[in-house]
């Protein structure tokens, strides 16, 4: 699953900006829509020191019912992201 990737990612580059001095967490603020609705999400929770509040613009949540409808356009060109071929054994539970 690479997504994970986008969460690491974001928090790192998030505290190497505070490192540097480019921010406080007092005063810092995370948003994003869809897909960076849910990056803010997961930052918030894995990491709410680093953050004063986020804004999660209509939030992709619902990944696991998406990605198992290949009927919708994008889907099946999105699986390695999200890991789906993976949970797919999960959802026959």
């Amino acid at each position: 699953m690479c997504k994970k990737n986008t969460f690491n990612d974001y928090l790192d580059v998030c505290d190497a900006l505070l490192a540097q001095g480019y921010g406080d967490p007092r005063f810092c603020y995370g948003m994003g829509g869809s897909a960076g609705g849910m990056l803010m999400g997961v930052a918030v929770n894995q990491r709410p020191e680093l953050f004063h509040g986020v804004v999660a613009q209509v939030p992709f949540v619902d990944v696991l019912t998406t990605m198992l409808d290949e009927s919708i356009p994008l889907t099946t060109g999105e699986f390695e992201e999200w890991g789906i071929r993976r949970m797919k054994p999960i959802t026959a539970i």
